[in-house]
């Protein structure tokens, strides 16, 4: 914490470290920015540098956030803008707003943290000049009013220790903050209070009497606000003084107090084992079923886990059975509450993915909790843990999965081993049980499409024959263009076997029915220097188009027999219905007071104005917007041939994939 008798001295004694921190904050409000280049500053940075006030990184210097050199900025603004503290707190936000306005058409990088600290010291002199003086805000602030209020808030957290309110007035404060920023529960993330939560603690810490004198006014009325407010009091006494652990031991007796010491003794790494078993205890003595109470233990077994200091494998364990016995819940708050504190927690992947697996296993289980569960394997490294988990996912719920599990979690996990990710991507599909074929086709999908993936990390040439044969297979039945699919599998060309090289091939033939030259284009665009058996490769599938489009060409013809202009126009009069029936949805959604167009933001184009073309910089008025992809030719052919082919390839089982393979390797 800031020191204003020690800087006052300092300031007094006019050193080296004065001049030169008066120095660079003239230079600060001169320049109007909070970077700058070595040759912009002449004068010695050293003594600044040891102090920790500038950050030097090559030819870059910053400052850093530092009360001290906030405190001759505000000195320097008081002189600029000839200010004198009143009791009108009102002209002291003029003043911080004339500091903000100064800085506008400068280079604001570092902005926020240096101005936080100017208004730190700012209001905290002015309480010290008019101590009898205790802000009050209007009931319903305008929008004026409340930025003032967000601003107000930050300063008196900041340098809260040192304020000089009455215990009483302090509290009525607080409580009006807190009621300002819609303060929700004990203990729950609120960014807007989060520095009177830290302001609170160090209260505590350094002022521990008059954090008492605040603690004795809660305990009679312990609503939300007093809870919270106690709790943050709590955690600096007893980082303070581990005594005080003995006098939450006290306050688990009642009931109405249990949560609260919880949320306290959850802080991380701040007791030793010994504590610790201390703490596992009393957790142990205490018999209180309650929701708030049993929703903080996470939070408790999650600081055991990541305490250096607990080094008994057996504390460890139990907090993991604790955490088991939590995730079980059918409340979904309860496992939600446990992920929430895995996504913390360094380490444990095995005993996280062992969770994640009991929480599935549950009859209750609902799939809204997937978005979680994929934030907790974000953290993760091992990916063989990943698929692990998606083994049993899968094979309880098939084809019904929400695919958000795949979201946040694959390119995460791929980038930190791609080989063994690969690897295991590999073996889902190839898998004879068609729901883990289909869930590893839909993450290849996505990293083909979102991260653009076009090989296998892994050497597939190093699988066995079969393996190769059945990865092919697999790949290509994916419902995706071939330009996007055929890339990843092209390297079994070279296989050793030959069975799978003709395999492929003809299964390349295949799909050039249904894509055309979009099969010939990757072979091009993936074997640019061909030898004369992939020019041979090239050559057949060539020929193959060639001959299928010549003879389809003849069929076509006759317009009856042409699938194309058969389903177009069936596709026609259904595409004008349901553009009518979409328009119209649209319209009535946009009229109404939806969250849609709460969300949406206008952008108004001048007359004639549009989008920009990348390539000849010519501006085109916007009219609409849509996409589009190739659908197989075979879609056109017979629709429901093929979905149900597509369906059977899901389906089936490949345990008996390719019978007489042995006989005929």
């Amino acid at each position: 914490m800031f020191d204003f008798d020690e800087a006052k001295e300092e300031i007094e004694k006019n050193t080296l470290l004065t001049e030169r921190a008066e120095q660079l904050t003239n230079l600060v409000i001169d320049q109007k920015k909070f970077v700058f280049k070595k040759n912009e500053v002449n004068f010695d940075l050293a003594p600044l540098q040891e102090k920790g006030f500038v950050d030097i990184n090559g030819d870059t210097i910053q400052l850093t956030e530092h009360d001290f050199l906030s405190y001759f900025a505000y000195r320097a603004f008081v002189r600029k803008f000839n200010f004198e503290l009143s009791e009108d707190i009102r002209a002291l936000f003029h003043f911080l707003k004339a500091i903000r306005d100064h800085f506008d058409s400068g280079k604001n990088t570092g902005i926020t943290r240096f101005l936080r600290g100017v208004d730190g010291i700012a209001l905290f002199l002015h309480h010290r000049q008019y101590p009898r003086k205790v802000t009050s805000f209007s009931e319903r602030p305008d929008d004026a009013e409340k930025e003032l209020i967000f601003l107000y808030t930050d300063a008196l957290g900041r340098f809260l220790p040192y304020h000089e309110f009455a215990s009483a007035d302090l509290l009525s404060l607080l409580k009006t903050l807190y009621t300002f920023h819609k303060y929700d529960e004990p203990g729950v993330a609120n960014f807007n209070i989060f520095r009177l939560r830290q302001g609170l603690q160090q209260l505590a810490q350094i002022r521990p009497e008059k954090a008492q004198e605040l603690e004795a006014l809660l305990l009679d009325n312990f609503d939300g606000i007093s809870e919270d407010i106690a709790i943050n009091i709590w955690t600096g006494l007893i980082q303070n003084n581990r005594s005080f652990l003995l006098k939450l031991r006290d306050y688990t007796r009642k009931e109405v107090f249990q949560p609260a010491v919880i949320v306290v003794l959850s802080a991380k790494s701040l007791f030793n084992q010994e504590e610790v078993l201390e703490v596992l205890h009393l957790i142990d003595v205490i018999h209180n079923d309650s929701k708030k109470y049993r929703l903080q233990l996470p939070k408790l077994y999650g600081s055991i886990l990541v305490n250096s200091a607990v080094s008994d494998s057996q504390i460890r364990q139990q907090c993991f059975a604790s955490l088991n016995e939590l995730i079980k819940q059918p409340d979904p708050e309860y496992p939600i509450a446990v992920m929430s504190e895995l996504r913390t927690i360094e380490g444990y992947e095995p005993e996280k993915t062992e969770l994640l697996k009991t929480l599935v296993e549950q009859e209750h289980f609902e799939q809204k909790l997937i978005p979680s569960i994929s934030w907790v394997f974000f953290e993760f490294h091992q990916s063989s843990l990943y698929f692990d988990f998606l083994t049993s996912f899968v094979t309880k719920f098939k084809f019904k999965i929400d695919e958000e599990i795949f979201e946040y979690t694959i390119p995460s996990l791929r980038n930190k081993d791609e080989i063994a990710f690969d690897q295991h991507l590999v073996t889902f599909l190839i898998h004879d049980l068609g729901e883990l074929r289909w869930t590893g086709s839909r993450i290849l999908s996505k990293l083909i499409f979102h991260h653009g993936m076009t090989r296998f990390a892994n050497n597939i040439l190093d699988l066995p024959p079969k393996s190769q044969f059945k990865l092919f297979t697999s790949v290509l039945s994916l419902i995706n263009e071939a330009k996007h699919t055929l890339p990843s599998v092209l390297p079994l060309l070279h296989s050793q076997n030959e069975a799978v090289r003709e395999g492929l091939t003809s299964r390349l033939e295949i799909l050039s029915e249904d894509y055309g030259s979009q099969v010939t284009e990757a072979l091009n665009d993936y074997f640019p220097e061909k030898t004369e058996e992939q020019q041979a490769v090239y050559d057949r599938i060539q020929y193959y188009m060639e001959v299928f489009f010549n003879n389809a060409k003849r069929k076509t013809e006759v317009k009856e027999l042409n699938p194309l202009h058969t389903q177009s126009a069936i596709f026609d009069n259904y595409i004008k219905s349901y553009q009518k029936h979409f328009e119209r949805t649209i319209n009535e959604g946009v009229d109404k007071n939806s969250i849609m167009r709460q969300l949406a933001t206008t952008v108004v184009l001048a007359k004639g104005g549009g989008w920009q073309h990348a390539e000849t910089g010519e501006v085109m008025q916007l009219s609409s917007f849509g996409t589009s992809m190739t659908l197989p030719r075979s879609y056109f052919v017979s629709p429901d041939n093929f979905e149900w082919d597509r369906m059977v390839d899901r389906l089936e089982n490949w345990k008996n994939f390719l019978p007489g393979w042995e006989v005929t390797h």
